[in-house]
């Protein structure tokens, strides 16, 4: 499989910063000048070549974990877009309070327990018969 040569060129930019990054913590450490660590070649290359010889694989895969959900007796009140089926905020409220951080002041789809806005969910106001 073929990589884009920008994926190697930003890779090789991550490993610079790195670099610096190390060099500088070490200076700080032990009182040294910064820029003369940065600077010496011995230390970091000047070109450093990331592109492999050879051909590989890069498997890249999608870990999808579950949000977690505030229970009911301590749940938000506000009712969220739900990709336009509506639904109740699964945050936990703030204390003392209804809402939880983000619809303290933006209640823009309303309370879950109200009517439901057929204006702001279109897919509610469909009505299936058998």
């Amino acid at each position: 499989m073929n990589h884009p040569s920008y994926i190697f060129s930003l890779l090789q930019d991550e490993l610079k910063n790195a670099q610096v990054s190390l060099l500088r913590k070490v200076a700080t450490k032990y009182n040294l000048d910064v820029d003369e660590l940065i600077n010496d070649p011995d230390l970091i290359p000047v070109k450093t070549r990331v592109i492999p010889n050879t051909e590989i694989s890069i498997n890249i895969e999608k870990t999808i974990e579950p949000r977690k959900v505030a229970a009911d007796t301590n749940r938000c009140a506000a009712r969220v877009w739900g990709r336009g089926n509506g639904g109740r905020c699964i945050r936990q409220c703030m204390e003392n309070r209804e809402y939880c951080k983000q619809h303290m002041n933006n209640l823009k789809h309303g309370r879950f327990d109200e009517n439901i806005p057929l204006d702001k969910f279109p897919k509610k106001s469909i009505v299936l018969y058998k």
